[in-house]
């Protein structure tokens, strides 16, 4: 997998990034960046995802949870799961904010991070009820979560 130094720009954003931020050029430099890349490994989900089928881009994210380090492998996945959540797939921005949420993404803005997704996958919602509701359980759980300074 070589990467040339413009294409790094979509890649390790995932985790830094809130949702409003991605305008057009940007968007286009992402699907740009995936389409450069190609994987050795990673399963049919990652393939399909990295062509931007959410369902793939979904699949395979959930499959690394829980996420311990952000390894290039799941840089690249939850990058897939960026470009269907922004293409305004509202599971997609859901399983954004998740994974951010629940994982130790190195800094301490992960509970804002998570909300911008959650905001952003709620305008793009059909069935906004479900959503709230699933927003809810999400919050919690990332309220609930231990920090990493906690005994826990």
């Amino acid at each position: 997998m070589a990467l040339q130094r413009r294409e790094l720009f979509a890649l390790g954003v995932v985790a830094a990034v809130a949702a409003v931020v991605f305008r057009a050029a940007e968007r286009l430099l992402l699907t740009t960046t995936l389409q450069a890349i190609s994987v050795l490994y990673g399963g049919d989900d990652l393939t399909a995802a990295m062509r931007g089928d959410a369902s793939g881009a979904i699949g395979g994210a959930v499959e690394l949870m829980p996420i311990n380090e952000i390894t290039l492998y799941v840089d690249i996945t939850m990058t897939a799961l960026m470009r269907t959540a922004l293409a305004g797939n509202a599971a997609s921005a859901l399983v954004m904010a998740q994974v951010i949420g629940l994982t130790d993404v190195g800094h301490e803005l992960a509970a804002e991070l998570a909300d911008s997704w959650l905001d952003y996958g709620g305008r793009h919602s059909r069935e906004r009820d479900k959503f709230s509701e699933a927003r809810v359980i999400l919050t919690t759980a990332f309220a609930e979560r231990p920090s990493k300074d906690s005994d826990a």
